[in-house]
This record gives structure tokens, sequence and C-alpha cells, in this order.
């Protein structure tokens, strides 16, 4: 049985393949990548990746969580604050979108899953595990229904869809609205998270408050 190399330590070897399985996973798919390929990024054997993360569905879970766990620890943060719920979806929007810009390989991955023609394994992964965090941001849409603070016939999943999706367009047309005369926030994500939730409190209607 082939062994790990000698000189990484049993964390560093982790870190090395969760590295290695996320680039992998990015750049192709859950269902095209082999545990051998991944150790071989990693510089460890296969039988060492087996033997931290036991198979290929555990390990692909483990860099779910990683990619989200930014985002999962913010909505804890919102959901335990003392702030307005519109103060709250604020900075849910400023820090989901920097968490995204912060992490741009694992962005990809999950991007990946979404435009995935096919249902696979990994997409059914991915969407269990993102499915957490979106019904923990719809909870608190619907506690700022219930507080009084936000319109109570709405749906608040259209509302947290409405805006992950402004985030996730961000991200993915940055190179194309950088160049563009008409965009000033290109490189100021924050306010463009501000906009967005601007846009969404007051519309874009003539009778609208400015924020």
């Amino acid at each position: 049985m082939n062994q790990a190399i000698p000189s990484q330590s049993t964390g560093s070897a982790v870190e090395s393949i969760l590295e290695a399985a996320e680039k992998l996973f990015a750049e192709q798919s859950f269902s095209a990548v082999s545990m051998r390929q991944i150790g071989d990024q990693a510089g460890v054997s296969k039988a060492n990746v087996f033997h931290h993360f036991g198979s290929k569905d555990k390990l692909y879970k483990v860099v779910i969580q990683r990619i989200i766990q930014a985002s999962r620890k913010l909505l804890e943060e919102l959901d335990s604050g003392e702030d307005d719920y519109r103060s709250r979806l604020s900075q849910f929007s400023r820090g989901h979108l920097n968490n995204i810009l912060s992490n741009c390989q694992g962005a990809c991955l999950l991007l990946q899953e979404s435009r995935a023609t096919r249902s696979g394994h990994g997409q059914q992964m991915a969407a269990e595990l993102l499915g957490k965090q979106f019904n923990r941001l719809v909870n608190l849409i619907e506690m700022g229904q219930q507080a009084g603070e936000l319109r109570k016939n709405m749906d608040p999943a259209m509302v947290a869809s409405m805006l992950v999706s402004a985030n996730l367009f961000f991200f993915e047309a940055l190179p194309i609205i950088a160049h563009l005369d008409t965009v000033d926030f290109a490189n100021d994500p924050d306010k463009y998270a501000q906009g967005v939730i601007d846009l969404l409190f007051n519309g874009i209607g003539a009778g609208g408050q400015e924020g």
C-alpha cells in the first residue's frame, strides 16, 4: 500500500487534499474527478486520501462545507443579532458577496453544479448543503416579517433568491461590467450590495425613498 509523502504532517496533508479536491472539482466535476487524481494533485497517495476522508462523497461534502463556511457563520451571527432586519439583510448582502469574491474557485465549483444539465450525485449533495444555508436566509426574512419590519405579502424565498442571484451575477459578469463606462460599482462590491438592498426595499418607482 502506498504511503503519504513523509515530509507532510497530517494537518498539512489534509489541507493539501482539500485544496486539490476543490481545484479539481471546480475545473471538472464531482463524477469526473478520481481520488487518485486528487492524491496526485495534493502530493499524497490515493490511500492517504481515503484514510483521511473515507470516500469521495465525504471528501466532497467537506469541500462544499468549507466553501460555505463563511456564509454559514455570517447567517448564524445575523440570526442572533439585535440590528433591525433591513440592516441584517444589508450585512448579509455585503458579506455574502465578499465571501464569493474571496473564494472565486469555490464559487466556480458551486456555479458549475448549478449549471449542470443533468442532476448528478455531486449536484444533489451540493444542493442539500446549500439548501440548509438558503433556508436560514429565508427564516431570517420570515423573522423580519413577523417583527413587522418587512412586508408580509411577499414570498421570503423569492427575496432570498434575489439577494443570492444578484451577488452571483456580479461575480460572473464582473469581467464584462468592469469595462462598461456606465458602471461605477465594478471595483466597489459593497456599493453594489448596498444598491441591491436599496432597490429591494425602495423599488425603482418615482415614489421610492432614497437609501
